[in-house]
């Protein structure tokens, strides 16, 4: 079952074909075990990825990519580290849906 819904994902598309105009790379954190919205999280960075060649999704352990997790300060899971053609901060904990879905894309977009 896909995060997002069929009939958004042409609006989502287009949003993102006018608003990116640098690649994107999207670095998640996530873990197999005790980890409530790991698993929806990497559904929804992997699907958000499908739909512009621009954005890249990573996915890394938490417990196995410690080091690369400290490098980004990352300290808990689900993580997601935005990042443009530098580093500029921009972090999600927990799954960025709902109203926090429209902060992501601003994210995309600004970086």
């Amino acid at each position: 079952m896909s995060l997002i819904p069929e009939e958004h994902k042409e609006h989502v598309r287009n949003q993102l074909a006018e608003n990116l105009v640098n690649p994107v790379r999207l670095v998640m954190f996530t873990q197999q075990m005790e980890c409530q919205f790991c698993a929806a999280t990497r559904q929804l960075v992997i699907e958000l990825a499908s739909l512009n060649d621009k954005i890249k999704a990573e996915i890394h352990d938490f417990v196995a990519d410690s080091q690369l997790a400290k490098e980004y300060g990352i300290d808990k899971v689900p993580a997601l580290v935005v990042l443009g053609e530098k580093d500029y901060g921009i972090r999600y904990y927990g799954i960025p849906f709902g109203y926090e879905f429209q902060t992501l894309m601003q994210s995309l977009a600004a970086v």
